[in-house]
């Protein structure tokens, strides 16, 4: 898979029935579960999000990392445990 791949793959999950909606700093994230994503896609899926990432979002908080294509959010807990992955949508 590609980075447009995963990004489509996972847009789908979060737009569908199993996906949620993260808050943080203005801006509200579609995602979809981290655990869904990796028996999904495998951990090729997972290493494509993590070279990605446009940011992660911590207790609500946005930090913005500009990784490689920065197409990603994910919502990881303060010990650094993955919850949620969207894929960032330009405004």
């Amino acid at each position: 898979m590609n980075v447009r791949q995963v990004a489509e793959h996972i847009q789908s999950y979060a737009d569908g029935g199993t996906g949620f909606a993260v808050q943080a700093s203005g801006s509200t994230y579609r995602m979809m579960h981290w655990e869904a994503m990796v028996q999904d896609g495998g951990q090729g899926s997972a290493d494509i999000v993590l070279a990605n990432l446009f940011g992660t979002i911590v207790a609500g908080q946005l930090t913005q990392l500009n990784q490689g294509e920065a197409v990603f959010v994910v919502e990881q807990q303060a010990d650094g445990a993955r919850l949620g992955v969207g894929v960032v949508q330009p405004d």
